[in-house]
This record gives structure tokens, sequence and C-alpha cells, in this order.
């Protein structure tokens, strides 16, 4: 959102406000779901019907295509086939996935078109901008072609849990709709053509639960799909106030930590199953938690490796780091990427009828959560550090409800460029409103862990 669209949507009423969010909504109606999204999702549905090893021959096939792909168009691969003298023709099964090399977020900051197909940037691709785990800014290259096949596993998840197309739903992200020193509702606004109802995730105050809450009833979703930390907090609520008949069909939790104590008391609140989804930005992956829990990696979406400090599989039960080989991606084919989460490996069979990998848990995405003065969920506070450039490591430490610090590692041009630090600090009052004293720590590095890796939200206190 620009500078003068948003002083422009802040100064409108709430009406021209949704309308505003509905004419936004076409635009993401033609980035996730024209062509080929349909012709993919159909796909995906006949894979649905097919036993165990077709499934795994549909994955081989997968990896060997995005392989010649990016053999043939991508700078990095072309060096490594000419440098190790390495064909696509040299790998027959996934035990052969070991000759590439892994991939780390560091190379790609450094220089992301080394990673990109050559003809698919100069035909059009867009930029994304990510910052996960570590908190490190990564700049992401896609194409309008491969986002509306990532689109179309989500199509897939959702009609598994019978969502439809066209069903209505709520979503709480960290998307500043209003104001947040806005005090009275509506705190969330209308998508008309996405059939979508966007909640504040920054307006979850419990004086203003019950307004949540009565709106969800009036609306009655199909889903409900947001930040995990977000629906627990309006779940609390409605589990002590039962009876309050909000009953979608299913709730997704995304972008941050399904705690375990969260998804029975979500469960309790909706009456309806409680899927996590994992993924990233950078589209290497793609999972979703099933009824016992595990969580199911999609095999058409790409291959995972879960490997312990020396690059080699971990065992059953044992924990290690994700490294991913996408295959939706064709403008950015990141193959043996290390996604920087950890995983525990389950115990037991490795699929529904063992028709693909599955693991127990995940443990990236643990921030601590922040809060405002009055005691408000600030949600996640990953996208700030994608308004400007130059960004490289962030921390954000909270020592009391008034105070943020915020460690950051920038480059010379951010140093030397005052506006951005204002537009950072702007970005942040937008989630904690006027109150709160914010102050900016310039480091060379954020201190690491003895596992090599830090937290990127820290707090200290919790509210009264």
């Amino acid at each position: 959102m620009g500078a003068s669209f948003e002083k422009l949507y802040f100064a409108s009423p709430v009406w021209f406000q949704n309308l505003m969010v509905s004419v936004y909504g076409i635009t993401l109606h033609d980035k996730r779901f024209r062509h080929p999204h349909d012709q993919f999702l159909a796909e995906l549905e006949n894979h649905d019907l097919t036993d165990a090893g077709q499934v795994d021959r549909i994955q081989w096939d997968m990896f060997r295509d995005i392989l010649r792909h990016a053999f043939a168009t991508v700078p990095f691969f072309q060096e490594l086939s000419r440098r190790k003298n390495l064909t696509p023709g040299d790998f027959r099964d996934f035990s052969d996935i070991t000759k590439l090399p892994i991939i780390d977020k560091e190379m790609i900051r450094q220089d992301p078109l080394h990673f990109c197909s050559t003809p698919l940037v100069a035909k059009g691709a867009f930029v994304l901008h990510t910052s996960g785990t570590s908190g490190t800014a990564l700049t992401i290259y896609a194409d309008k072609e491969s986002r509306r096949r990532h689109y179309a596993f989500w199509t897939r998840l959702r009609q598994w849990h019978g969502v439809r197309p066209g069903m209505k739903r709520a979503t709480m992200f960290g998307r500043i709709i209003c104001s947040p020193d806005n005090n009275n509702p509506p705190f969330w606004r209308y998508d008309a053509v996405g059939k979508n109802l966007l909640m504040s995730s920054y307006h979850l105050a419990p004086s203003n639960l019950p307004a949540y809450a009565a709106k969800l009833v009036s609306f009655q979703p199909a889903e409900i799909v947001g930040y995990a930390s977000s629906i627990f907090l309006l779940a609390k609520f409605l589990a002590k106030n039962p009876g309050h008949g909000i009953k979608p069909k299913v709730v997704f939790t995304t972008a941050d930590k399904l705690q375990p104590h969260f998804r029975p008391l979500i469960h309790e609140a909706f009456g309806c199953p409680v899927v996590d989804q994992y993924g990233c930005a950078e589209m290497a992956t793609f999972v979703s938690q099933q009824e016992n829990g595990d969580y199911l990696v999609h095999p058409e979406h790409g291959f995972l490796e879960i490997l312990n400090a020396q690059n080699k599989p971990v065992g059953p039960g044992e924990t290690g780091e994700a490294v991913c080989t996408g295959f939706i991606n064709r403008t950015m084919p990141l193959l043996r990427y290390r996604l920087g989460d950890r995983i525990t490996v389950t115990d037991g069979p490795t699929g529904p009828d063992n028709r693909s990998q599955t693991f127990a848990e995940i443990e990236g995405r643990i921030d601590d959560i922040l809060y405002s003065p009055e005691g408000r969920p600030l949600g996640r506070f990953s996208p700030i550090w994608k308004v400007v450039d130059g960004i490289f490591e962030t921390q954000v430490v909270q020592r009391s409800l008034s105070s943020l610090d915020i460690n950051i590692v920038v480059d010379p041009e951010f140093l030397a460029d005052p506006v951005r630090e204002s537009v950072l600090e702007q970005e942040i009052r937008k989630r904690t409103g006027s109150g709160m004293d914010i102050r900016f720590h310039y480091l060379d590095s954020i201190p690491k862990n003895r596992n090599g890796k830090f937290k990127t939200v820290i707090s200290e206190v919790q509210p009264s």
C-alpha cells in the first residue's frame, strides 16, 4: 500500500474502505486463481485417487522436470553442471539428491538473481520479500503461473475439509486494516469479491472480544484462517461463553506455531477440525496437519529432507533441520534449500497408506508475543522488515509494556538514509499505537544461541 493510497484509505469512511478492500480482492483473485489454477487443481484431485506407487512416480517426475529446468536456465545450476560435470541424467532416484549442494539463505541474500531462471525473469517475474525465523530479509522472485499452482494446494486442502470456492471465510493476519488507536468496532473490513472478512489481529484486547464474536455469529464463515496466537485468544473467550453459534467447517492456523495447548481449546470453541498449515513465501514446501496431529508433506509441491548437523538424514523420533526441494516456483527453483526450521520425524508410518512423507512437529516459528501498552497482542512483526531495503537481520525485544528495543543489522545505504528508520518506526506504530517507546540498536550481528540461531522476538512481559 503506497503512502498516498494509505493516507486516502485511513481518511475514508468504513464503507469506502470496504470498497477499496474489495477492489484489491479482484487483484488477489487474478494473482491466485486464474489459469492454470483450475487445471492444476484437477491434476491434484486426480492424484488423490491414485495409489502410493503412482504418487511416488508423480513426485519423481516433477523433481526431474524442475531439475532439468534449473540446469538449463538457472545460472547457479548451470555453473554447478560445468564445475562438477553433473547432468540431470545423473539422478536415478531421490538418494542421488545429495549430489546437489545445500543452498542457504545467505547465498540467496547476496545474489538472488543467481538462483533464478534467466528467461523467466526476462519474461516478467515479480518480487516477494520474506523474513522468517532467522530474521534475515530475502528477495524472492516468482511468476504468476507458479503462484497460481501454489494456491491450488490451498484450494485442495480446503476441499478436503468441505470448503468449496465461493464460501465465506474470516481471516486474522497482520494486515493494517484500521488504525491501532481505534478503540471502537468495526475492527474488520470486508472483501466482497473474495467473500473474506478481514479481522484485525491488532485489536484483540479483552474488551473487544465480544464484538469479534458477535460479528462472526452474524457472518458465519465456512472457514477461519489466521495466526494461531490470534485465533487462540478469541477461542479462549468463546470457550468461556459457549452457545455462541459460530460453526465453521474448519479452522486453519498458519504463519506462527500452533502450540500444543492451542489446538484442544480452539477445537472446543469452534467445534470443528483445527488444521495447521506450514509453508514459506519461497514456495519451497507445502505441509498440512492431519487428524492424528502429524504433518503431511504434499508430494506434488516438493521433497523434504530432515537433516542433522552433519547433513545426514535423522532417524525416527529425532529432530533435524528442514531442507526443501520445491517443484512449484519455476522462476526461482530452490533445490536443497535450507529453510531454517527444525522438524521432528515421526516414529510411525511415513504417511496415509504410506503415500508420502510425514513428520511429527515443527519447532520453527516460535516467537514470543508482543503487547501494546494497553495489553493488546501485536502479532507478527515480520511484514515490517519488507517495507524498506537494506535490512539483514532483526530482533525485537520487549522488556516493558511501554517499550520495544529493535536490534537490527543493516547495510551502509540504510544508515546513510534516515528516512528508512522513520518508515520502519511508522510501520511499527501502525501496530503498537502512538504510546510505545521505540528504540533502534544498530549491531554488526545479532548474538546467536548454541544452535547458531536466535529468536526474532523476545518478550519479557505479560499483561495483567
